[in-house]
């Protein structure tokens, strides 16, 4: 489904649950995925950041965990220094048991910054 501002993607993926949330938990797993390089504390109000190839940062809170169902995540382009106050991209990650694997769903929507709403 797509719209303005909005994304949703699903993948089933042939393994079990507790895998795929490793692999989007730990930093060298998900930089895998994403490319470049991934920091990533994946508690409530630890941090993210993915430096791509291109040399291009975004960074951000981790918003929400819930092991090994949901993972939340919002982050903005770190060079831009006006971003965070303008808004950036919230990521939801939720992962569900299917018949011999993993139903992944990542919902990617602009979002203004959790913390500036917890101000």
């Amino acid at each position: 489904m797509e719209r303005t501002g909005h994304v949703t993607r699903e993948v089933v993926l042939d393994a079990p649950r507790d895998e795929v949330w490793e692999a989007i938990t730990r930093p060298e797993r998900l930089a895998e995925w994403f490319g470049g390089e991934v920091d990533l504390d994946p508690v409530p109000r630890g941090r993210v950041e993915h430096r791509a190839p291109d040399g291009s940062r975004r960074t951000g809170p981790v918003v929400s965990v819930d092991p090994p169902l949901r993972l939340v995540i919002w982050w903005t382009d770190a060079g831009d220094r006006d971003a965070p106050a303008a808004g950036g991209t919230r990521v939801e990650f939720v992962l569900l048991a299917r018949d011999g694997g993993t139903l992944l769903t990542v919902t990617e929507s602009e979002a203004p910054s959790p913390l500036a709403m917890a101000g």
